[in-house]
């Protein structure tokens, strides 16, 4: 199973091919960067994008209640959101 470092790196490139992020913008992208908004600048409908590229990256499936702009609140909430599914699927990320 992936650690956090490896998720984020993973999830750094599904910006990349799933919503045309600049790799050079990533650069300086850390666990504490924000998804939404100021940092990396998803706004709601990109930020669906790249749940639909999760789950299939990490064969894991997000309940409707489960997308919530927390969620999305920073790459190291949203990976460990990610590592708690492929731990539980049965287990919100929400939970954490």
């Amino acid at each position: 199973m992936q650690d956090q470092a490896q998720i984020e790196s993973t999830v750094k490139r599904l910006l990349v091919s799933c919503l045309d992020v600049r790799p050079e913008a990533l650069e300086k992208v850390d666990a504490a960067t924000p998804l939404l908004g100021l940092g990396i600048g998803l706004d709601s409908v990109e930020a669906l994008t790249l749940a639909s590229g999760i789950e299939g990256e990490f064969d894991i499936h997000f309940e409707d209640h489960e997308l919530v702009p927390e969620l999305f609140s920073s790459l190291g909430v949203l990976s460990a959101g990610i590592a708690a599914k492929r731990r539980d699927g049965r287990r919100t990320v929400t939970d954490e």
